[in-house]
C-alpha cells in the first residue's frame, strides 16, 4: 500500500468524475492548458491504492506542461462500486481503462501509466485497443503474476476478508504494522488512510488479489508492439516482483527500463523528483518522434 504525502489537491487540479459501467468513477484532473504536441496522460494506481498515490507528481508534470488526469478505480475509495469480485476480473477493469483513455484522449491517444496490479490491468487494455495509447509505462508492475512474498499477503488479505470487514481488516494490519516497528504517519495521513481502506469494496480488494496471484506472462504480446512505445520504472528495493524480473522485463519486451535508486514499490511517493524527470524525458521522446512520422 502506498502512504502519499499529502492528500491535499494540488493547484491547477480540480476533482471531476466519469460515469463508468459500476457508477461514478471519482478522478483528479489538470485544468485545460493551451493547445500544444503533448498528448494527454492517465495514472492508474495500483492495489490497496488511490488517486492520492499520485499527488506528489502532479504539480511538477503540470508545470513542465502535461495535462495529468489521476483516478480511483472502479471500487476504489472513491469511485461507486459493486461486492462482487467478478466486477473486478481483469478484462472488465481493462475495459474501464479503455474507456478512461476515450474520455481524458478526446479523439488523440494518451499517455498511460499504470502502477503494480494497476500496471497488469493498464497493458491488458494497451494490448486489447494499442491505438487508443501513444505510450505504456509500466511502473513497478511485472510481467507475470506477483512473488512469493507479495503473493503471501495476498492470499492473506483475501482470506481475511472473507471471514471479517474491510474495518477489522485494516485495523489488524495496522496493529501488525505497530509490532514491526514500521514507522507510522502523521493523524491526517492515517484518518486518510484508513478512510481509503473502508471505503474501498470487498469486491475490489478480491478481484484485484486474483489478478495479483494468477496474471499470466505476457512478455510475447508486448514484444509484438511495434507501434506503442513501452517504459519499464521501477524502485531497485521492490521485492513485489522479484528483481530479476523487473530488471529483465524491459529488454524482453524492447522498452526503456529506468531504475530509481533507493526506491522500493512506490517511487511516486518516495522519488517523485526523478520519476517526474523519467516521465518527462520519455513522453517528450515519444511526442517527437510520433509527431515527426505524421509530417
Amino acid at each position: 500500500m502506498s502512504t502519499p504525502v499529502t492528500t491535499t489537491l494540488p493547484l491547477g487540479y480540480q476533482r471531476v468524475g466519469f460515469d463508468g459501467r459500476l457508477g461514478r468513477i471519482a478522478a483528479v484532473a489538470g485544468a485545460q492548458l493551451p493547445p500544444n504536441q503533448r498528448r494527454p496522460v492517465l495514472l492508474i494506481p495500483g492495489m490497496t491504492g488511490s488517486k492520492e498515490d499520485y499527488f506528489a507528481l502532479l504539480g511538477p508534470l503540470r508545470e513542465l506542461g502535461w495535462s495529468v488526469t489521476a483516478v480511483d478505480l472502479p471500487g476504489m475509495a472513491e469511485s461507486e462500486g459493486g461486492d462482487d469480485p467478478e466486477l473486478y476480473a481483469l478484462d472488465a477493469l481493462a475495459g474501464d481503462v479503455l474507456d478512461l483513455a476515450r474520455w481524458v484522449g478526446g479523439g488523440q491517444p494518451i499517455h498511460l501509466v499504470g502502477h503494480s496490479v494497476g500496471g497488469l490491468i493498464s497493458r491488458e487494455a494497451v494490448l486489447t485497443d494499442p491505438e487508443l495509447f501513444a505510450s505504456l509505462t509500466l511502473y513497478a508492475s511485472g510481467p507475470g503474476k506477483v512473488g512469493d512474498e507479495a503473493a503471501a499477503s495476498a492470499v492473506m488479505l483475501t482470506s481475511a476478508l472473507y471471514s471479517l470487514g474491510t474495518s477489522q481488516v485494516y485495523d489488524l494490519k495496522l496493529a501488525l504494522n505497530y509490532e514491526l516497528g514500521f514507522e507510522l504517519p502523521d493523524a491526517d495521513i492515517a484518518h486518510f488512510l484508513r478512510q481509503r481502506w473502508v471505503d474501498t469494496s470487498p469486491g475490489h480488494f478480491l478481484g484485484m488479489a486474483a489478478i495479483a496471484l494468477a496474471e499470466t506472462d505476457r512478455v510475447a504480446d508486448l514484444a509484438e508492439l511495434d507501434d506503442t512505445p513501452l517504459l519499464v520504472l521501477f524502485g531497485t528495493l521492490d521485492q513485489t516482483w522479484p528483481q530479476t524480473q523487473l530488471r529483465g522485463y524491459g529488454p524482453a519486451i524492447g522498452a526503456e527500463t529506468v531504475l530509481i535508486e533507493g526506491a522500493g514499490h512506490s517511487p511516486a511517493v518516495e522519488s517523485p523528483a526523478q520519476m517526474v524527470s523519467a516521465l518527462d524525458s520519455f513522453w517528450h521522446r515519444v511526442d517527437e518522434t510520433q509527431s515527426m512520422q505524421t509530417e
